[in-house]
């Protein structure tokens, strides 16, 4: 992931501040901490994930040395204890009720956690935010997805009960340009894991967001490897 310095006071060396939430096994949570974030907690419900972890961390894997591991529901973590600016909340809400696969209850899901992405938001109010999930929330799921990038818009005043109906007043109050803070320029993109040289040809949608008062701006990644390279790697060399 580029993007422009999330604040023009930074200046090289300086500690960037995050919260990683939904960590899973740290995927995305190295590569934030790789772009410079320190993570002031990392939360996750999985046992089996949290354990994996703690094994790098005994391993001596220096990226993951000194996280402050919180093996708990997002639901159960008090993060508004955290005090300070924080610079990036990030991580991958469940996406199990948005994949091709299983039962596609979507928002209905059990395991659907995004109202807690959105809270964490208001209660962090950070300068910026990545959520990653499956492809298959643009498509078959694309109301809500419309819906998610509006309540993360307006984090703090988003209902998060009944969505439909939080849509329409959320539309009503963008359109009348009423100014909130914080608010946020979401925006929504797409990308395929081998572009970027990975062994692996996966598809991820990624929801970014920039608060209103940080100038820079969200920069998608061009693509650095193409398929045809990848293939030629894969059975020719």
């Amino acid at each position: 992931m580029q993007a422009n310095h999330p604040h023009a006071a930074y200046t090289a060396g300086t500690c960037l501040r995050s919260v990683e939430i939904f960590a899973g096994a740290a995927g995305l949570g190295i590569g934030m901490a790789k772009a410079g974030f320190h993570h002031e907690i990392v939360v996750e419900n999985d046992s089996d994930a949290c354990a994996t972890i703690r094994l790098n961390q005994e391993a001596g894997h220096p990226i993951v040395q000194g996280w402050n591991i919180a093996e708990a529901s997002i639901q159960d973590c008090d993060l508004s204890a955290i005090k300070g600016d924080v610079d990036l909340v990030s991580g991958g809400p469940p996406c199990q009720g948005f994949s091709i696969g299983g039962a596609h209850k979507g928002h209905q899901d059990d395991r659907n956690l995004w109202p807690w992405a959105i809270s964490t938001v208001a209660t962090l109010k950070p300068r910026a935010f990545v959520f990653e999930n499956v492809p298959n929330l643009a498509s078959s799921h694309a109301d809500y997805l419309h819906y998610l990038e509006k309540a993360l818009a307006l984090p703090t005043i988003a209902s998060l009960e009944d969505w439909l109906e939080d849509a329409k007043r959320l539309d009503q109050i963008l359109a009348t340009g009423q100014s909130f803070d914080p608010n946020y320029r979401v925006r929504t993109d797409i990308h395929v894991s081998s572009d970027y040289g990975t062994g692996q040809k996966r598809k991820r949608l990624f929801i970014v967001g920039i608060r209103s008062d940080v100038a820079g701006e969200y920069i998608p990644p061009e693509a650095t490897h193409s398929e045809y390279e990848l293939m030629e790697r894969k059975w020719l060399t």
